[in-house]
């Protein structure tokens, strides 16, 4: 069960991350990714990395080992308050990951052309 970062943001460095694995995502998805994972790090005063886990989208946050201010409690609701206002965002993101990201989903979506060329080309 190997985390796959798609993007991560720092309140510390004020600064994100977007992995180049995922430039194929739609300008305005890796946009709404970059802003749900730097407002989430802000909110919770932290480090947040958005990415998939066996395709599903994961959120977690943390903080500087020497941060006593970081609240692990209030960054967890944060997170799952996230998470939650942003259910249809992440839902279509997972089957995004399926379609692109996936031997098997390459695979429906090379057949998916191919028939498509065939009967409508």
């Amino acid at each position: 069960m190997a985390k796959d970062i798609v993007a991560a943001a720092s309140f510390y460095k004020q600064s994100y991350f977007f992995s180049p694995e995922y430039d194929e995502l739609p300008t305005e998805v890796k946009k709404e990714v970059r802003v749900i994972a730097a407002i989430a790090a802000e909110k919770t005063r932290g480090i947040v990395c958005v990415g998939f886990i066996d395709g599903q989208v994961f959120m977690e946050s943390s903080g500087l080992e020497n941060d006593s201010e970081y609240d692990e409690i209030t960054a967890r609701a944060v997170i799952d308050q996230t998470i939650d206002e942003k259910s249809e965002f992440f839902k279509m993101l997972s089957e995004w990951y399926a379609l692109f990201m996936t031997e098997e989903g390459r695979r429906k979506k090379d057949n998916f052309l191919k028939n498509f060329k065939e009967e409508y080309i």
